[in-house]
């Protein structure tokens, strides 16, 4: 699944439901921007691997959340 592909009323229900850490939303809503890994560490000054980090807890989240439904 990828997070860009996703309707609005997905969006808006993953933002509510996955309780995602600042970070992470932050995350969340540059990814539904079709923005790349690069473009959203270079916006916040974080490396590689945080971002990398930050999409693994992202999809565990709305995994988690899908598992429900």
């Amino acid at each position: 699944m990828k997070i860009y592909e996703l309707t609005k009323p997905e969006l808006d229900m993953f933002r509510e439901m996955c309780n995602f850490t600042p970070d992470e939303l932050f995350y969340f809503n540059e990814r539904a921007k079709y923005k790349t890994h690069v473009q959203i560490g270079t916006a916040k000054f974080w490396s590689e691997s945080k971002v990398n980090a930050l999409s693994k807890s992202v999809r565990k989240k709305i995994r988690r959340i899908k598992a429900d439904f």
